[in-house]
């Protein structure tokens, strides 16, 4: 009875202590609940929604009351076995050429910009980068289309050229990778100049009375930094791996059949899907198996990256 009597009183105090620190950090809980809401209800509520992936929608049960119907939208996924095999194939090249080109990219802009004696010109520069990644892809395409079209397009008429970039599907590779880099770069290198600002200047200074000049600081000190965030971003892209840029894909390309042999992703077939049919337990079961496959990845990916250099690991 004496044992029952302190585990309740340790479990009161318990309670009493998690109230009075909510109570002492009111300020930043207030701070925090906006994130949290946005977290909560835009990304795990709709989680319930993955329900759908086994079932046959119909809208007058709604999602909870329709029919059951097993793994029948996965067979959907792969009834198709070369399109599947392609489109899962451009997925994966894609998201490889990207991180790639665009994480070499992004350091580079940070450190150019992080580098430059002119402060002024750099902030203005960085701005200036940033801006189109607010521009829709809605809005994009049309930009290149103005660049790429056969009988107006900007790069024909320049160089004199004829050729019909829309009906030629080995060009899109190159398009679709320099529209990314338009588009993204300059947002992407912002967070790696946050961490290039919170270097500590004496490394700087130490590394020049050393006689280092600006590449060998940049080699020894700069990049070295930029590991562990380098590192961490690219665990989180891994989860990414079967998800792809719908806009870029669907819009950019106007989703023009020809085109479908390298600019066709899994996300732009299922929104296609969508468009065709009414089945919405086709793309709930495809979201389900990309996010499968990424969360895998992932955990692959850190534990080996936690084998190498635990420190940069996520977990």
């Amino acid at each position: 009875m004496h044992k029952g009597t302190h585990f309740n009183y340790e479990g009161d105090e318990t309670v009493k202590a998690f109230f009075s620190n909510m109570w002492k950090n009111r300020a930043h809980i207030v701070m925090a609940l906006p994130a949290f809401l946005i977290l909560l209800f835009i990304m795990y509520v709709p989680m319930a929604g993955l329900v759908m992936a086994f079932k046959k929608f119909d809208y007058t049960l709604g999602i909870f009351s329709s029919p059951w119907c097993g793994l029948d939208n996965f067979k959907f996924l792969v009834q198709s076995w070369k399109t599947f095999v392609n489109m899962t194939k451009n997925t994966v090249l894609y998201y490889l050429l990207f991180t790639v080109v665009g994480t070499l990219l992004n350091v580079t802009l940070a450190i150019a910009i992080d580098q430059m004696r002119m402060k002024k010109l750099a902030k203005v520069s960085q701005t200036l980068m940033i801006i189109p990644v607010f521009i829709s892809y809605a809005a994009v395409q049309f930009i290149v289309y103005a660049f790429i079209s056969k009988d107006t397009g900007l790069i024909n008429n320049a160089l004199d050229m004829n050729i019909s970039f829309y009906s030629k599907a080995g060009y899109w590779p190159w398009i679709l990778l320099i529209t990314k880099i338009w588009k993204d770069t300059g947002y992407g290198s912002v967070l790696y100049m946050s961490v290039l600002a919170g270097i500590d200047t004496s490394l700087y200074e130490a590394a020049d009375i050393d006689g280092a000049n600006k590449w060998q600081q940049i080699w020894h000190i700069t990049i070295p930094s930029l590991i562990p965030m380098v590192t961490v971003m690219l665990l989180l892209s891994v989860g990414n791996v079967m998800r792809s840029d719908t806009g870029l894909f669907y819009q950019v390309t106007r989703n023009n059949g020809i085109l479908y042999s390298t600019t066709q992703v899994i996300d732009s077939y299922v929104l296609g899907q969508i468009f065709k049919s009414s089945n919405f337990g086709f793309p709930a079961a495809t979201s389900f198996f990309q996010s499968v496959v990424g969360l895998l990845l992932m955990l692959v990916a850190n534990f080996t990256v936690r084998k190498i250099e635990p420190e940069n690991a996520l977990f």
